[in-house]
C-alpha cells in the first residue's frame, strides 16, 4: 500500500526526529507533519539570542515552509535550509513515496 514519510535530515546524521519512521497514510498527512517539524525547527531558533544565525535560519525555514504548504499534491517534495551556521551543510526536508514494501533509509 503507498504511503509516504516526511523527514528532516543533515546530511551525514541521523534524522532529526522518530516522524521518518512513521508511515502517513495521505500525502496531506505527510506536508502537515513536514510543516509541524519546521514550526517546531522555527521555534527552537526563535526561543535564541537575536543573531545573525538565527535570523539566516528563520528566513530559510519561513521560505521552506512557504514551498511545502505550495507543493504539488501527491508527489515528492524535497528543499533544504541554512541553518545559519550550525553545520556546514543544509538540512534537507522531504516528503517522499513509499510502497508497502519500502525501507526507508534513515
Amino acid at each position: 500500500m503507498q504511503h509516504w514519510h516526511a523527514i528532516s535530515n543533515v546530511s551525514g546524521y541521523l534524522p532529526e526526529s522518530d516522524d521518518a519512521a512513521y508511515p502517513h497514510d495521505t500525502w496531506e498527512d505527510a506536508q502537515s507533519d513536514l510543516i509541524d517539524q519546521m514550526d517546531r525547527a522555527a521555534d527552537f531558533y526563535a526561543m535564541g539570542p537575536e543573531d545573525d544565525r538565527a535570523t539566516a535560519a528563520l528566513a530559510s525555514l519561513e521560505e521552506a515552509d512557504r514551498l511545502v504548504r505550495a507543493a504539488t499534491r501527491g508527489r515528492d517534495f524535497l528543499t533544504y535550509t541554512d541553518d545559519g551556521g550550525e553545520h556546514t551543510i543544509p538540512t534537507a526536508w522531504q516528503i517522499i513515496t513509499c510502497t508497502e514494501d519500502c525501507q526507508p533509509s534513515l
